[in-house]
């Protein structure tokens, strides 16, 4: 997530995607699907989320808001103080999971 976020920073000045509501979830999911076609590949997708500092907490840190909209999938958050970082999942319809700050999701960045 942190490579990610500082890739982001690279490409003019932009941030890990903050995401608002459920249009903006349902455009990123759509823009990921046609993606997907295109490269016939299935790739997980970061997003700005994180719960660092105060578990369960969920916000967005380069607007400092607090995520009232979010699209977790089923039981998610679930996986305790090790999984800060939030990730749209390929195999559910792009709905959030909690992870790591490791792995090899892609960034969806946008500039700030």
């Amino acid at each position: 997530w942190n490579d990610a976020q500082e890739f982001c920073h690279t490409q003019e000045g932009s941030s890990l995607v903050e995401i608002f509501n459920q249009e903006q979830q349902d455009f990123l999911a759509l823009t990921a699907y046609q993606l997907e076609s295109f490269t016939e590949q299935q790739r997980h997708w970061f997003i700005g989320a994180t719960d660092v500092g105060t578990e369960g907490r969920w916000f967005w840190p380069t607007s400092l808001k607090v995520a009232t909209f979010t699209a977790w999938y089923g039981s998610e958050p679930n996986s305790g103080t090790t999984y800060n970082y939030a990730f749209m999942h390929y195999s559910y319809d792009f709905k959030w999971y909690d992870t790591a700050n490791t792995g090899t999701n892609y960034p969806i960045c946008q500039k700030i």
